[in-house]
């Protein structure tokens, strides 16, 4: 009986071997049929697809918008060139690496340094002189924090409340000089460039073109601005336009970025510059990223559409002189 038994299970263990080993080799024929498919017949099909998942595109920065004319086509909003000076943090950057910078370059730029806030001045205070900061905060709210019941933000907002005059009156001159600009370069976005200054001089455009690849961040660029050759003539109804630094409106963000506008495209905020903004807008540049760091012009930008309006300006300037009269 028990011989009986013991061939039994052999024979079942030698089906179960054949078993397994046509499963295997049906495995290894899907797979090599699945490999030609992929490498000798769809094989352009796939480099294709490689090739468009790989592909890295670029937008250049905003272009001068489109002009607004009168009926007769005189100019009544055009743009001027400026030059600009930039910053956009890299990556790895951490706050006193911008700290240290923005003593680096203070001294070449004229900025209005007197514009710093209370604010600006704790918060380049925190990141100065941390340990002293860290003194501020209770042994019970150290506690708070370890538990999770204190974020990190709300710690560091309890160090800001709590530096007071008698603190900030170490920071002299210079110092606050370089927190203004540390202000400036820390505004907006995190991932953005952030404009430092507008019609930048000569000697300041100069020094930043020129040392650019030592100021991790720092660049200049040639931007626009509008102006209006007839002065305040009709400005109510032409409206504005956001700035550089100011970018797209935090509140109507969605209604943007759904239309394929990024956070620091220059924008209409009103009446007729924000109504046919479409139009105005200007095409970027588009760059595609070749060997990870360097960038090839795809297609050059173009400056926005001019609109033409019913309005006759000199008619409209003649009107207003016999109203003041």
């Amino acid at each position: 009986m028990r011989r009986r038994k013991k061939i039994s299970y052999d024979k079942i263990f030698l089906r179960r071997c054949d078993v397994m080993f046509w499963v295997i080799v049906s495995l290894f024929f899907v797979v090599g049929i699945r490999a030609f498919l992929v490498m000798i017949v769809d094989n352009n099909k796939y480099n294709d697809l490689l090739a468009n998942l790989s592909y890295n595109e670029v937008l250049g920065e905003s272009t001068p918008r489109g002009r607004i004319l009168d009926r007769n086509y005189n100019v009544i909003v055009d743009n001027r060139s400026v030059n600009t000076i930039v910053f956009k943090r890299k990556k790895n950057m951490n706050n006193l690496d911008m700290l240290e910078l923005a003593y680096k370059v203070f001294p070449h730029l004229e900025l209005d340094y007197d514009r710093i806030t209370e604010r600006a001045k704790k918060e380049f205070y925190l990141i100065k002189y941390p340990d002293v900061c860290d003194e501020l905060i209770t042994d019970k709210e150290y506690e708070l924090y370890q538990m999770k019941k204190l974020s990190g933000l709300e710690l560091e907002e309890l160090k800001i409340v709590r530096i007071d005059n008698k603190q900030l009156s170490k920071l002299d001159s210079d110092d606050l000089k370089a927190a203004y600009l540390f202000y400036l370069m820390r505004a907006g976005y995190s991932y953005s460039s952030k404009v430092i200054k507008t019609d930048a001089t000569d000697a300041e455009f100069a020094y930043i073109s020129e040392n650019n690849a030592s100021l991790g961040g720092f660049d200049t660029r040639v931007d626009w601005e509008r102006i209006y050759p007839y002065g305040d003539t009709l400005k109510s109804i032409l409206g504005s336009v956001s700035s550089s630094s100011q970018g797209i409106p935090a509140e109507e963000k969605d209604y943007y970025l759904k239309r394929g506008y990024s956070l620091n495209d220059r924008v209409g905020l009103s009446y007729l510059e924000k109504q046919y903004d479409e139009y105005l807008k200007g095409e970027k540049s588009i760059y595609e990223v070749v060997n990870s760091n360097e960038l090839k012009l795809v297609s050059e930008g173009n400056r926005g559409n001019d609109v033409v309006l019913s309005i006759d300006i000199n008619l409209q300037m003649e009107v207003e002189r016999i109203i003041v009269e």
